[in-house]
């Protein structure tokens, strides 16, 4: 029972001795002493019976039942809502945010600012081509896109395609989409190739992948945040990512410098966007080309 219910009853129990209180009162005078001493000595007394339990359900009211709430939500509050808020504040202070239906890469074009650099971890990003607009919109506003990718032929690359099972099988379906997904981000470049070649990178990687994130690096840190996703038994895009904001104790600092770290190691594995011609047109993997 809720405090609202708790003091509707407690309302519903003093009117009512007060209602019957005032019904045997009435009822006392009505049978009058000198010709009806019984009914009324019977009424009076039932009457002043009503009494106590109307100035009991008054002193309830009035007293025990905020006593009561008051310790309860004293309760609640150091029990439930402190510990709770402790939780949730931590949370807050290491920057996560909250959690994200499936990523609509159309969004994440469309917050970055002029200035900022969008920096992409994935194996690929399937359907890239359904942003189109809002890459189109971001480049043109001056917003830089560095793009790690798993190279189309690497062990790392195979091994992703047998975490997501048939669905995703390597040769006829994840080894075509990853070359699919490079030929999609050099479609956008070669619109405008002199201006987007100069804000659009991409190198491959052959190491662990991590875990996809996007990184919305603007100016400002207030605007700096990322979303990463993880790799799980399906494509990482279809599933729920985490928000996680920069704050000044907060994990913002780590993805981004896993990144850069990444990005650095793999300088060497830049793709010719100007020139990229699909399967064949990459190095070999330093790791085993698979068979």
């Amino acid at each position: 029972m809720d405090s609202s219910q708790l003091f509707t009853t407690n309302i519903v129990l003093i009117v009512l001795s007060l209602l019957v209180f005032t019904i045997f009162l009435l009822l006392s005078f009505i049978f009058t002493e000198q010709k009806h001493e019984r009914l009324h000595m019977l009424f009076t007394n039932l009457a002043f019976v009503c009494i106590p339990a109307f100035l009991i359900g008054v002193a309830d009211r009035v007293f025990l039942i905020r006593y009561f709430l008051n310790d309860t939500e004293q309760l609640i509050d150091t029990r439930i809502v402190k510990p709770f808020g402790n939780y949730t504040g931590n949370l807050a202070e290491y920057g996560l945010k909250g959690m994200q239906p499936p990523l609509d890469f159309n969004v994440i074009f469309n917050e970055m600012k002029p200035g900022g650099t969008l920096l992409i971890l994935d194996t690929v990003i399937p359907d890239i081509h359904r942003a189109f607009p809002s890459i189109r919109a971001a480049l043109d506003r001056g917003v830089k896109v560095q793009i790690l990718v798993a190279h189309p032929e690497s062990q790392i690359a195979k091994f992703r395609a047998l975490e997501m099972g048939p669905v995703w099988d390597y040769n006829k379906s994840f080894r075509p989409a990853i070359y699919g997904y490079i030929s999609h981000i050099q479609a956008i470049v070669l619109e405008d190739r002199e201006k987007r070649s100069k804000l659009v990178e991409m190198r491959y990687y052959e190491d662990l992948p991590g875990l996809p994130m996007y990184i919305l690096d603007n100016p400002g840190e207030n605007e700096q945040k990322l979303y990463h996703g993880f790799f799980l038994a399906r494509a990482s895009v279809e599933a729920p990512h985490v928000e996680i904001v920069r704050t000044r104790n907060g994990i913002f600092e780590n993805f981004e410098k896993y990144f850069q770290e990444k990005w650095e190691r793999n300088k060497g594995n830049k793709i010719d966007l100007l020139s990229f011609s699909g399967p064949g047109s990459l190095p070999k993997p330093r790791y085993g080309e698979l068979q």
